[in-house]
């Protein structure tokens, strides 16, 4: 009866934890990103579009020539992934079909707006990266991304 007992406190405990309030919403999460990165391109000085109402920004360091990559295009690029305090969790080349899925979405958008030989960083809300999953232990739930890109080729 004792066991009975303490399993039901311990149920109504774990029900009493969770907080209905705590519900994730995307586009509260999207307001306070797109905060983020207003707030840090205009203390660093840095002049970049916005892709539609995203929340996705870019600012190109280097233009380059011929179309931009389009859906079905091949893009081979070099990159380098650091968080808005400067902590760095990825680089490397890549290779990649635009709109196959294999990248995080604000890879699919942001490299339509730039062409080969185009340098540029992408400024991401987390909702077109990760979203509110962590990756590995450098990249937290709701992280704002940032990428230097260069894009080598356009296939």
């Amino acid at each position: 009866m004792n066991k009975i007992k303490f399993l039901l406190v311990m149920v109504f405990a774990a029900f009493m934890a969770c907080d209905s309030e705590e519900v994730f919403d995307e586009q509260e999460q999207l307001a306070i990103d797109r905060q983020l990165i207003t707030e840090y391109l205009a203390d660093n000085n840095i002049t970049a579009e916005q892709i539609g109402e995203t929340g996705i920004y870019y600012a190109i360091s280097q233009s380059g020539t011929g179309d931009n990559a389009e859906f079905a295009s091949s893009v081979y690029a070099d990159y380098r992934g650091y968080l808005l305090d400067g902590t760095e969790f990825d680089s490397g080349t890549i290779d990649f079909v635009v709109g196959a899925g294999s990248v995080i979405q604000g890879w699919e958008l942001g490299f339509q707006e730039l062409n080969k030989g185009a340098s540029a960083t992408l400024f991401i809300p987390s909702k077109y990266g990760y979203g509110s999953s962590r990756q590995g232990t450098t990249i937290p739930a709701n992280s704002v991304l940032l990428f230097d890109v260069t894009v080598v080729d356009i296939r």
